[in-house]
């Protein structure tokens, strides 16, 4: 080797030796020591990119931004051996609740579970006692717990779970729970979860709700002052000698406590909803000069509260606040039901309740009060909501696209259809029974004046298909068929009874569903048959001897529950799932 060893490179032209073959030899380069390392660099890059960029697609499917925070939730519980008082619950007996539903949400496997916050919690429903003595109705019960909740995430989809996917996995497991025991009110209760809902996020603010809720108290305040008043004036000697008789005035007591009770429930409801109940007005009932003048007033103010309700309900966006007003409501109509037939009136005048707007109602009963400490103003109604529709059935459960979705379409039909089955069933049965009996039959079996009413009623059926019908059919749907009845009457006597628990079923079923719809057009409907069919409710009560109002509120019950009551009276052609919502 030469001693330089670079010393043969050169920048000239190849070297022919002069000596020996001649060989043409290529230039020689010398390799730049930094080349080797920046090469090594490279390729650790490129497999690292390459491993990074694989591992992407896999982070973003585990860690998305999650678009919604929390989710509004409704759980309704069922006590099964026993009862509450109706009204809210005690913060500790909700923070109970709370760490149930919370130890729930963390057994979801496979992904993290939301944190779940109880918001407000209530017993509803009742179980009074109907008794006819002054104090019968002091303190109304219920064997359903309402609990409004907020299920929150982390702000990220983990993965590949967002936090609607958790929280439909939570109400999922809340209803295939089962019955539980939780100790409440220093007892213990077994529990079972009857009815879970996500709530929609785009649920309106309840600024509108309280508005009318503070409404409705306005009403039942004025009620209840009346009742205070002129119960403790007159006695049941006075109805006597006023032509009436001592269970009439008995009823008058119910009715008393009846309205105090919807004051105290309002009440709680407005305070537990974070509004501020309002205060009493100073009244004038210088119209009342003696019982007769009462029961007359009386009358007016009862019939006035249930057409109050219904033409305020539609403009109640929440749900479980819509159902509250609605068994309010229906109470409100029995109650009229019975002053009319007292004062020689039709107990149920319309075939469908004769809904009023509150700026009427508020005009009407200016003549009752003196000074107000606040300015009545008129809620809006229906409430402001485009989820309604609009005459062409939606397509898109996106509400980006259309705010009335194709599901809440669906649902509503099949509350429109799941009414029309009871109705249908109804209509049948007074078109079958009621041309049998002659106005003799009545009369000779101790129900004398009760043809005429009985026919009312069988129109009154047969308007409600019709209404039914028609507004299934403009929203693009099919009625329901006709089903096949049995009917167990044998006698006049047990078709009247029959009727007494086919138009009490009816009540409990409208107020169940009303929760359900979306579509404040189809809410009016059905608040107004609701009453209505209360109005029936009230008057056989009362011609079979029991009394006409049992109940502070009536008791909303499940479409499951009411299609498994009617099916021993019927065989029907299509499938459940055409007619229970959801």
């Amino acid at each position: 080797m030469d001693a330089a060893p670079y010393a043969h490179i050169t920048q000239g032209p190849a070297i022919v030796q002069p000596t020996g073959p001649a060989v043409i030899t290529a230039p020689r380069r010398g390799i730049n020591p930094l080349i080797p390392i920046i090469g090594i660099g490279l390729v650790l890059f490129l497999v690292a990119a390459t491993i990074i960029l694989s591992l992407i697609p896999t982070y973003l499917s585990t860690r998305n931004i999650d678009p919604v925070d929390s989710y509004r939730y409704n759980t309704v519980y069922r006590i099964n051996n026993g009862f509450l008082p109706v009204g809210a619950l005690s913060a500790d007996n909700c923070a109970t609740i709370q760490t149930d539903q919370q130890a729930l949400s963390g057994s979801i496997r496979g992904t993290s579970s939301p944190t779940v916050t109880v918001i407000s919690c209530a017993v509803i429903g009742n179980n009074t006692d109907s008794g006819r003595r002054r104090r019968a109705v002091l303190q109304p019960k219920g064997n359903f717990i309402s609990i409004n909740g907020r299920a929150t995430g982390n702000g990220i989809c983990l993965r590949g779970a967002c936090l609607q996917h958790r929280v439909a996995r939570f109400i999922e497991l809340l209803l295939n729970r089962g019955s539980f025991v939780l100790t409440l009110v220093g007892a213990q209760y077994s529990l079972k979860v009857i009815s879970a809902t996500i709530l929609p996020t785009e649920t309106p603010d309840l600024t509108n709700d309280l508005a009318i809720l503070n409404y409705a108290l306005v009403l039942e305040q004025l009620e209840a002052n009346f009742y205070t008043q002129f119960q403790t004036q007159f006695t049941g000697q006075n109805f006597i000698a006023a032509g009436f008789t001592q269970t009439t005035y008995d009823y008058f007591n119910i009715i008393y406590f009846h309205e105090l009770a919807h004051v105290r429930a309002l009440t709680a409801v407005i305070s537990q909803l974070g509004g501020t109940p309002v205060s009493q007005c100073t009244y004038n009932f210088a119209a009342v000069t003696d019982v007769k003048s009462y029961v007359s007033v009386a009358q007016a103010l009862e019939n006035t509260g249930a057409m109050a309700y219904d033409g305020a309900v539609n403009g109640i966006a929440n749900p479980m606040i819509r159902k509250t007003a609605a068994t309010i409501a229906t109470v409100e109509a029995r109650h009229a039901a019975y002053l009319n037939t007292l004062n020689g009136a039709s107990p149920f005048p319309n075939t469908v309740e004769n809904a009023t707007v509150p700026a009427l109602v508020i005009a009407a009963i200016q003549k009752f009060l003196i000074s107000c400490p606040f300015t009545i103003t008129p809620p809006t109604v229906p409430y402001i909501d485009s989820s309604s529709f609009t005459g062409t059935v939606p397509t898109s459960n996106d509400t980006k696209v259309s705010p009335y979705t194709s599901a809440m379409y669906t649902n509503d039909m099949k509350v429109l259809n799941y009414a029309l089955v009871a109705e249908n069933l109804e209509a049948a049965y007074y078109n079958k029974y009621v041309s049998t009996y002659s106005s003799t039959d009545y009369t000779n079996n101790g129900f004398p004046d009760a043809s005429i009413y009985f026919i009312l009623i069988r129109e009154h059926e047969n308007a409600h298909v019709q209404i039914l019908q028609t507004v299934i059919k403009q929203r693009g749907g099919s009625p329901v068929s006709v089903c096949t009845y049995t009917f167990p009457v044998t006698d006049i006597r047990s078709f009247i009874s029959l009727s007494r628990t086919f138009e009490n079923t009816g009540v409990s079923a409208y107020t169940g569903a009303i929760d359900k719809i979306r579509d404040p057009s189809i809410i009016l409907a059905a608040a107004t048959i609701a009453t209505v069919e209360a109005r029936h409710a009230s008057y056989l009560n009362s011609l079979l001897g029991g009394v006409p109002f049992p109940d502070v509120t009536d008791t909303p019950i499940e479409p499951t529950q009411i299609a498994a009551t009617l099916a021993q009276f019927q065989t029907c052609p299509f499938s459940s799932d055409l007619i229970l919502p959801v």
